[in-house]
């Protein structure tokens, strides 16, 4: 498993991770309008609530050389249709606060989408933005970190 550690502002950690696929050659086909708009109301939200988040994948379309709707319409609505989804794809589970003890939500991820590649891409990844939280977290594919 590679280990990764990302420092900075949510920009500069964003750019850390672009740099890569940029050397990669890495391209994506332009996003379904239908898709882009549904990811422009959830960039809405996530900007009212992790506006970091956003900073983020900003740094990581600069360094990337990708456009920025192209990877905020993938990274905000992983726009895959059911029936292309392998199976098993990630399993996500959230509780709703009023339904924790404490009041505050909990949300899981199990990242078994991509286990056929895994081995060659798993990543941990130890992020340390500027003045907040580190995080410790596990991903089999690049966009995963930022979930």
């Amino acid at each position: 498993m590679h280990q990764v550690e990302l420092r900075g502002s949510y920009e500069q950690i964003g750019q850390q991770q672009g740099r890569p696929l940029r050397q990669m050659g890495l391209t994506f086909p332009p996003p379904d309008p239908k898709m882009l708009r549904f990811a422009k109301l959830c960039e809405e939200i996530v900007g009212q609530h992790a506006p970091g988040f956003l900073d983020e994948m900003r740094g990581l379309a600069e360094a990337s050389g990708l456009p920025y709707e192209t990877l905020m319409t993938m990274i905000l609505t992983i726009p895959f249709e059911p029936q292309d989804v392998p199976v098993p794809s990630c399993t996500v589970l959230a509780v709703s606060p009023e339904r924790t003890k404490d009041g505050r939500p909990i949300v899981g991820r199990n990242y078994d989408y991509f286990y056929d590649i895994s081995e060659q891409v798993a990543t941990t990844y130890r992020t340390c933005p500027e003045g907040r939280y580190a995080s410790l977290g596990d991903c089999d594919i690049w966009v995963g970190r930022d979930d």
